[in-house]
């Protein structure tokens, strides 16, 4: 007999979760799948298989998804420099370290930095041997290096146990022709390239495209004077794509201001800090400073540190705090345990994220009015896991700039921001309870005077506390149990498309009930209650209908009840529906995703009893219309009556209804 394993023993041999498992059982990608006494089993062979269609990226679907576990390979980030030229040289070296050991591919990287010191002109050309690398000629004492030799010996640590014929590979390199600018991080393009695709994800190490580089710095200081900034520190610094271009940056400021080109980098030594926990990227730092500066005595005084940051918890402050901390490093559980212990937005038992505790770091590391610049995921802006460090920088921080720049880096399908926060002095906070963080990226200055107008309604109530909220169902395989066609013991489910504004049309589908069969299922009384809200869970209006017939929903129609005390079910409906919730969710949360914390922050009006049943009036009359242009004139005729109830002056209702057009689906016949 097929021998069979658990979802979770499939997942650990995928490197995926369990809940990946089910999704491929579902859409037929794990075809040899059963139940045993409730539970999924699957056939060990066919995960095996699977294993090795991942291992040899035979599966496209889990290839272009951001699977670490999974992912395997080397990539270059050919969007990571300008030069185009150079991503090319990187592309001819990725195939020629695939020949080489693993220490030399480090000396790959050594014999680059000793051709780039060459080529500048920064260490002697004579006595060139073609027929040996660089790295040779200096071991046997040809090539003096003076005071770059302290790198290149820190260096060597990592390739010293290179075989000659890695050696002999290495001459090919002085076929290419490098021209690599000052400003261009090739060394650490190079070891992007070279280095474990896996490994990088599991580490959260995305490099900075210049671009966003340059415009983090240009954005930072117009925050800062630069008479009053003494330290700048990059804590996840890399290869040092930061520290290059704040280093241009400064110094054409510095010369400007009347320094000479040797004061100038004396004092951008003292000025800017790195720090990373990996040793080889900060050499390769130290290495790309080095050809920088034209002051070789400096070198040694350069302040790149291999540590682990979140552990160094001096009380050194700095004037800037600039970088793209990693995402989703994957903490041991001892790591985690200490963490906890020390950061506020490290969960003792849940998931942690780095780049929340690299914000934590930055708040506790930044002078007052010193300023923070991050480059972080979009999720940071909305999702549940991020909302402890986000009511932090709304606490601590005045937020300068939130800008969206959409899938900013190759072969991360994630979309990006840029944060930059101003500690607070003698500013005011941005306070937590005006506007949230996704204000800064989807709104303007007049969209942050109406939240605020709306926000501070004397007479507003909140669903928060006052509302029980339960998921629809999920089947675990809705092919199996959603049914086209009624069936004896079946009934009605509401799906995510049978919801419209205001009413359910028609459920198209019909499920047999047996709370047994299904992955998760909401208490009973839920669904069967005599009124209930359901909304839609993905789309990108916010959706909700009227419910009196105690019908069952699966999970792309949840289920909301409001008891917020003496407010009508059908008036909140009504508000929910609203352009002003509409408006409210683009500005702060657009997000395809409808999440209960958004629900839950909604400001709802409350009127006097006579107005609410007015609206209540309406909306009974637009839930059983059947004609489209009837159920728009009472649409407006609700959305204008709720826009005075909110105390909205003229100008912002125009606003409102231009920016928030009506739902389309409103209108449909039947």
């Amino acid at each position: 007999m097929a021998e069979k394993i658990s979802i979770k023993q499939a997942a650990e041999r995928l490197g995926v979760n369990s809940s990946t498992i089910r999704n491929w059982i579902k859409l037929g990608k794990i075809a040899n799948a059963s139940r045993d006494g409730g539970k999924w089993q699957v056939s060990a062979e066919e995960i095996s298989a699977l294993q090795r269609a991942i291992k040899s990226g035979a599966l496209p679907y889990l290839r272009n998804r951001r699977n670490k576990q999974a992912v395997t390979g080397n990539i270059v980030p050919d969007d990571y420099l300008s030069d185009k030229k150079l991503a090319q040289a990187a592309q001819v070296l990725k195939q020629l370290a695939s020949r080489l050991s693993k220490q030399g591919q480090m000396l790959l990287l050594l014999e680059l930095y000793l051709v780039l010191l060459k080529d500048k002109g920064l260490i002697p050309a004579e006595g060139k041997d073609h027929n040996q690398t660089l790295v040779e000629l200096w071991r046997k004492g040809d090539l003096k290096l003076g005071v770059y030799s302290q790198l290149a010996d820190a260096f060597w640590e990592w390739c010293s146990g290179s075989t000659q014929d890695d050696h002999n590979e290495l001459r090919r390199v002085h076929k290419l022709r490098l021209e690599a600018d000052s400003s261009q991080d090739f060394l650490g393009l190079v070891y992007m390239s070279i280095s474990s695709l896996r490994k990088r994800k599991n580490a959260g190490s995305y490099y900075t495209p210049i671009p966003i580089v340059q415009e983090m710095i240009d954005l930072s200081f117009r925050y800062l004077d630069m008479a009053n900034v003494a330290m700048i520190v990059d804590p996840c610094c890399g290869s040092g794509n930061f520290l290059i271009h704040l280093a241009l940056f400064l110094q054409d400021k510095l010369m400007a201001a009347g320094y000479g080109r040797v004061e100038a980098e004396k004092k951008l030594a003292q000025m800017l800090v790195g720090y990373d926990n990996d040793p080889v990227a900060v050499l390769l730092t130290q290495m790309n400073l080095s050809l920088l500066f034209k002051s070789a005595e400096l070198i040694p005084q350069l302040q790149i540190v291999h540590c682990d940051t979140l552990q160094e918890l001096s009380g050194q402050k700095y004037d800037l705090i600039i970088g793209n901390p990693p995402w989703g490093y994957q903490f041991s559980p001892h790591q985690a345990r200490q963490l906890a212990r020390c950061y506020q937005t490290a969960p003792a038992n849940g998931k942690i994220e780095s780049f929340n505790l690299f914000i934590e770091w930055a708040i506790n590391h930044v002078n007052d009015s010193g300023m923070i610049s991050y480059v972080l995921p979009e999720t940071f802006l909305t999702a549940k896991l991020h909302s402890p460090a986000r009511k932090l920088v709304l606490k601590s921080c005045r937020i300068k700039a939130v800008y969206r720049l959409g899938l900013a880096f190759s072969q991360v399908n994630a979309p990006v921001i840029t944060l930059a926060a101003q500690k607070n002095g003698h500013c005011k906070p941005s306070a937590p309870n005006s506007v949230n963080l996704g204000f800064y990226a989807y709104g303007s200055r007049k969209d942050h005077n109406i939240l605020a107008d709306i926000q501070s309604l004397p007479n507003a109530a909140y669903l928060k506390g006052n509302a029980d909220f339960a998921l629809g169902i999920v089947t675990g395989n809705n092919r199996q149990y959603l049914l086209p066609d009624p069936v004896p013991g079946s009934e009605p489910v509401i799906t995510g498309r049978d919801v419209l504004p205001y009413r359910i049309e028609k459920c198209s589908h019909h499920l047999v009930y047996r709370r047994e069969r299904f992955q998760q299922v909401a208490p009973d009384h839920y669904y069967r209650a005599p009124e209930k809200l359901i909304y839609r869970f993905i789309h990108r209006h916010l959706i909700v209908a009227y419910d009196e017939r105690g019908r069952l929903s699966i999970n792309s129609a949840n289920i909301l009840i409001p008891r917020i005390e003496g407010v009508s079910i059908k008036y909140i409906l009504a508000v929910l529906n609203s352009r002003i919730a509409q408006y409210y969710r683009m500005v702060t949360n657009p997000s395809v995703k409808v999440l209960r914390s958004f629900l839950e922050m909604i400001p709802i009006a409350v009127c006097p009893p006579a107005e609410e049943n007015t609206i209540v009036d309406l909306v009974d009359r637009i839930i059983v219309s059947r004609n489209p242009d009837q159920r728009r004139d009472l649409f407006e005729e609700i959305d204008e009556k709720l826009m005075n109830y909110y105390r909205l002056p003229a100008q912002y209702q125009t606003y409102i209804r231009r920016k928030s057009q009506t739902v389309e689906l409103l209108w449909q016949g039947v």
